[in-house]
């Protein structure tokens, strides 16, 4: 009987770590990275002069300070 347990907790253990290499996480940006990305996008089309890029700093930086810069496939619902 402590063989057929010993074993299936192997197999488990096994499972577990094909399960934990299948859904590792990726290479995913922070945060800042994702928005400082975007703020580039925005400003080779529309120019320096683009009104909107002075509010994305700013939002960009009251974002960070209010939830942290992670990456942003780890913020969940309830930081938002």
């Amino acid at each position: 009987m402590l063989t057929v347990v010993t074993d299936m907790r192997v197999m488990q253990a096994a499972i577990e770590a094909k399960v934990a290499s299948a859904t590792a996480l990726k290479h995913v940006p922070l945060f800042s990275a994702a928005a400082d990305a975007y703020y580039q996008k925005l400003r080779r089309a529309h120019g320096d002069g683009y009104d909107e890029l002075k509010y994305m700093r700013h939002r960009k930086a009251v974002f960070v300070r209010l939830y942290g810069d992670k990456p942003v496939s780890q913020y969940t619902q309830d930081d938002i």
